[in-house]
């Protein structure tokens, strides 16, 4: 997506000392504030396509974690 790791730790911090259930009533808003902050980048795929896959592979991770 980017040149450089993008890593947002205040919405990071909301996260810790929380139950799985209460992170779980937390992901639709995780999954927003990162498609709303990611900056897309050009590349031989479109950008779009790209964030899209990286929503797809945070949201795959969050739910292998119960998330």
């Amino acid at each position: 997506m980017s040149d450089t790791v993008l890593r947002f730790r205040d919405l990071e911090a909301t996260l810790i000392g929380r139950s799985t259930a209460e992170a779980k009533l937390l992901k639709p808003e995780l999954l927003l504030y990162y498609d709303e902050h990611m900056q897309l980048t050009e590349g031989r795929v479109s950008a779009q396509y790209r964030k899209r896959v990286c929503l797809n592979l945070l949201e795959d991770f969050l739910s292998s974690f119960g998330i």
